[in-house]
């Protein structure tokens, strides 16, 4: 059975976030500003929000889905299944540093997009994940998208 909860700012370090249920489907469901955090086995209708340089950050197991995002593309926020930048509009990427990043096993449906992962670095593992109905809008859309990364060679996406 899932718990339900609030949206969660994690701010502590070796954070294990799992089994949860939050609503939130126009912004961020969780928003981590914390290292070495796991979130895993959750429901969430709304995005999750890589804040800043963190690293170690384990995406795993979850239900991501029913995003209700209003604007255009000009203007709507950047929200995404898993994502590392919170700018409004397509033309104002703020790619904020993340580091070491695993996305594995989601399912994601009726989303943005699923993983948009902008300015990160070392690695970074995309795997195994399922995506429907992903809506946009331009350029998003796509089930997974990286812009400015600088990733070493153990980066993969499958």
């Amino acid at each position: 059975m899932l718990k339900k909860s609030n949206p969660i700012i994690i701010e502590k370090d070796n954070t294990v976030i799992e089994k949860l249920k939050i609503v939130n489907p126009g912004g961020f469901a969780i928003v981590v500003k914390a290292n070495n955090v796991t979130i895993k086995e959750c429901d969430l209708r709304g995005g999750i929000n890589l804040c800043g340089s963190v690293h170690d950050v384990t995406v795993v197991n979850n239900f991501i889905h029913d995003f209700e995002l209003g604007g255009d593309a000009l203007t709507i926020k950047q929200i995404a299944g898993v994502s590392t930048t919170e700018a409004e509009g397509i033309f104002k990427e703020q790619g904020l540093g993340a580091y070491n990043i695993t996305v594995k096993g989601n399912y994601f449906e009726n989303v943005s997009t699923g993983v948009y992962i902008v300015g990160a670095k070392g690695n970074i593992e995309v795997d195994g994940n399922f995506c429907k109905n992903q809506f946009g809008p331009f350029p998003r859309g796509q089930i997974c998208q990286f812009y400015k990364c600088n990733t070493t060679p153990d980066t993969y996406l499958r």
